[in-house]
């Protein structure tokens, strides 16, 4: 007969951000204002503290265990630190798959994923764990945020860890963090800035080998003493999940057969000389309607420039935003002149009698994660009724809507002669501010995740996940 073994583990402080006050981007300027400074921490200063590389958090060989880190799209927008006895002993990240959701459901189970650096031995060890709930149990805690833990915690990086079927509990006390340290929910200051704290976690675990919980004692027998006698972290839950009208029509538009593959066919022009770009209108013939493709012709002066035919039935477009050598400058979001050709989709949409709804533009371009080349998709779409549309710009305003676009976005500029997305991002909605365009809706997509991107209550970028 086996016998349960009952193993109060330490005191875990799952972290639920049910109502994020800001999302923290990696800026030149870290603000610790955006997140708790207790609780969360910058890639930059995650790299401060540790001393480990990025290439470490990007990349690891594959040859240490069956899965590596490779194989995960990993989110640096929200580090969570694990601090104990006053001590920064561990990192957490959110992790997932790269052909796969934030949170993935198959046969009533939900999965989602953890990658760790925990202080043992005065080295930083990395472990990706897979955590696996019953679905429904993540969007329970807005409710109940003491909704019981059941499910499956495994190591997979590195492997070696055996997987064991925990029965979880624990008591949720709410606690009220915001910026600028206030500390009354009714402060009209804060906003909606609601964090959960959870305490007291302990599991029922009826294997015969033990606990062997990420957050109890040593992990998967990794070995090593752990920094001030403990070497668990603090898990990062997934976000909550966006589910609206925008993401459904985000969805709708990037699985458009057409329009995605254009998309893939533009991962391969990212480095020409001249941007390449693809336009669409529906066709009907037979009672059959279809999406029909157009290449856009290249500015014959500019290679930043796309030519764009609007026909009645046009209803979007994508095309690349080019790698440039230093000194140039490549701002990888809608610029004034995108911006402006969106709005003339809108006014030509208007006048044809034809849906502003369906009207997007696309841009795509590369990035270095720290380890290689990935590609990402800004996405630009309207829930307007069309009866505030601006006027399409002048050639005089276009030139100069150009110059003050590019000498603000000097300002930004990484070390590494980058611009960081939230940059990028204020960039974009303080043009789109200026050109008295509303009613827009800018989402980010990288790896098939769509990310909604809204301002915050203090006019900062924020993204959300769609369901």
């Amino acid at each position: 007969m086996m016998r349960k073994k009952i193993s109060w583990l330490f005191l875990l402080t799952v972290f639920l951000t049910l109502f994020s006050c800001r999302n923290e981007m990696e800026t030149t300027n870290d603000s610790p204002g955006k997140h708790n400074p207790q609780y969360y921490v910058s890639l930059k200063k995650f790299l401060t503290i540790t001393r480990v590389s990025k290439k470490e958090v990007f990349n690891t060989s594959s040859a240490h265990g069956r899965a590596s880190s490779e194989d995960f799209e990993i989110d640096t927008t929200a580090i969570r630190q694990t601090i104990r006895n006053q001590n920064v002993t561990a990192f957490s990240f959110r992790v997932h798959p790269k052909k796969e959701g934030i949170v993935e459901t198959e046969d009533g189970k939900e999965t989602f994923y953890n990658m760790a650096f925990v202080k043992k031995d005065g080295t930083w060890q990395k472990e990706i764990y897979q955590y696996t709930v019953s679905e429904g149990w993540l969007s329970s805690l807005k409710a109940m945020p003491n909704a019981p833990f059941n499910g499956n915690i495994t190591r997979i990086y590195p492997s070696g860890a055996q997987a064991r079927a925990y029965i979880c509990g624990f008591s949720a006390t709410p606690a009220f963090h915001c910026y600028a340290g206030h500390t009354d929910p009714n402060d009209g200051d804060c906003g909606d800035c609601w964090h959960w704290n959870t305490t007291s976690i302990w599991c029922d675990d009826s294997t015969v080998g033990g606990p062997d919980h990420p957050t109890n004692g040593e992990i998967g027998g990794g070995g090593g003493s752990a920094e001030n006698g403990n070497d668990g972290f603090d898990m990062n839950l997934p976000p909550m999940l966006q589910n609206d009208s925008d993401c459904d029509k985000a969805k709708t538009i990037y699985n458009n057969t057409a329009v995605k593959s254009r998309y893939e066919l533009l991962k391969s022009h990212t480095r020409d000389a001249q941007e390449t770009g693809y336009g669409f209108k529906v066709i009907s013939a037979n009672g059959i309607t279809t999406t029909q493709t157009e290449p856009l012709n290249p500015d014959t002066v500019s290679p930043d420039r796309m030519r764009i035919l609007l026909q009645p039935s046009s209803f979007g477009y994508v095309h690349t935003h080019i790698e440039k050598a230093q000194p140039k400058l490549a701002v990888k979001i809608f610029s004034p002149a995108d911006i402006n050709t969106f709005l003339a989709y809108l006014h030509n949409a208007k006048q044809n009698n034809t849906s502003l709804g369906n009207i997007f533009g696309g841009l795509l371009a590369e990035e270095y994660n720290g380890s290689g080349t990935e590609f990402f998709i800004y996405q630009l779409q309207y829930n307007g009724d069309g009866t505030d549309l601006p006027p399409e710009l002048t050639e005089e305003q276009k030139e100069t809507f150009k110059n003050d676009y590019l000498q603000e976005a000097t300002k930004y500029l990484t070390e590494d002669f980058d611009i960081s997305h939230y940059n990028m991002q204020k960039l974009f909605f303080k043009t789109l501010k200026q050109i008295n365009l509303k009613n827009c809706v800018l989402f980010k997509i990288k790896n098939g995740i769509r990310k909604k991107i809204t301002l915050d209550e203090n006019g900062d970028p924020k993204e959300e996940i769609c369901a």
